[in-house]
C-alpha cells in the first residue's frame, strides 16, 4: 500500500517515474540480441562403430548393445539412446549441465578402449565425437530438373557443393537425396550355409580387393618415381573374381 499512497500523494513524480522507464524500454528491446538458433550448450557425445555388411539385428547384439552396457558407467550420464542399422551402430549419451565435457570424452574413449575387443573383429574402430546442436543447417536447397536423379545427384556433388562451399563463412555442406551409382552383389544363402561364409566375410573380401595405396618409391638415377597400387574396380565382372 506504500507505493499506491505514494503514487497518489505524489502524482507527477509517478508519472515522471512511468515515462522513464518506457523511455529506457523503448531504447533497450531493439538492442536485445535476437536468434531464430541461439547456441545451445547441452553436453552430449556420440559414439558411432561401423560394421559393413552386418544386418540391423546383428549390429544390435554385437555392437551397440554392448556398447551401451560399457558406456552405462560412465560418470554424470544422464541419458542413453541408441540405433542400429545396417552395417551401422550410434549411440548417444546426454551429461547433466555443467558437466565437463572434455573429461566425459576422455571418460568415453577408456570405456569404448576396453569395449573394443569385445565386438567383432571385422568392425571398424568406434568412432567418438560431441554433438553440437549449433551446427544445424541453416539453408536447404533443391536441386530438380528434366535429368534423371543420378544426373541431378551429380550435379548437386561436382557443381553445387563446391560451389557453395567456396562462399565466405560456410564451414560445412551436406547433400544428400538423388540416387547414386550402386552395384549390388546377390548372393546364394544355400551356399553361404553350405561352405559356411558369412556376409560380413564376403563384404569383408570385396572391400580388401577393392582398394588403392601407395606401395613406396622407386630411385632411378636422380629422380625418385612414386609407385601407386590402384586396385579399384572396374567392372562388374572383376567382382565375380573375388575369392
Amino acid at each position: 500500500m506504500k507505493f499506491a499512497n505514494f503514487s497518489i500523494d505524489r502524482p507527477v513524480t509517478t508519472l515522471m517515474m512511468m515515462i522513464t522507464l518506457v523511455m529506457i524500454g523503448s531504447i533497450a528491446a531493439p538492442l536485445l540480441p535476437v536468434d531464430l538458433y541461439p547456441n545451445m550448450e547441452i553436453p552430449s557425445v556420440s559414439v558411432s562403430v561401423s560394421w559393413p555388411g552386418g544386418t540391423p539385428e546383428q549390429v544390435e547384439n554385437q555392437v551397440t548393445n554392448r556398447v551401451e552396457a560399457s558406456l552405462a558407467t560412465v560418470p554424470n550420464v544422464t541419458s542413453i539412446s541408441s540405433s542400429s542399422n545396417n552395417g551401422r551402430s550410434q549411440t548417444t549419451l546426454q551429461f547433466d549441465y555443467g558437466a565437463d565435457l572434455e573429461q566425459a570424452m576422455s571418460n568415453v574413449r577408456d570405456k569404448m578402449d576396453r569395449t573394443r575387443r569385445q565386438l567383432p573383429s571385422d568392425a571398424d574402430a568406434p568412432v567418438i565425437s560431441r554433438v553440437d546442436l549449433n551446427s544445424t543447417p541453416i539453408m536447404s536447397l533443391a536441386v530438380y530438373g528434366d535429368s534423371d536423379l543420378i544426373t541431378l545427384r551429380d550435379i548437386a556433388d561436382n557443381v553445387v557443393s563446391p560451389a557453395i562451399q567456396r562462399a565466405e563463412g560456410v564451414a560445412s555442406v551436406t547433400v544428400s537425396g538423388g540416387r547414386t551409382r550402386q552395384v549390388q552383389v546377390i548372393l546364394d544363402q544355400n551356399k553361404l550355409l553350405q561352405y559356411g561364409i558369412s556376409l560380413s566375410a564376403v563384404s569383408s573380401a570385396i572391400g580388401a580387393d577393392n582398394t588403392s595405396s601407395d606401395v613406396g618409391n622407386v630411385k632411378k638415377g636422380d629422380n625418385v618415381i612414386p609407385l601407386h597400387f590402384s586396385g579399384d574396380f572396374k567392372s562388374t565382372a572383376e567382382i565375380q573374381k573375388v575369392q
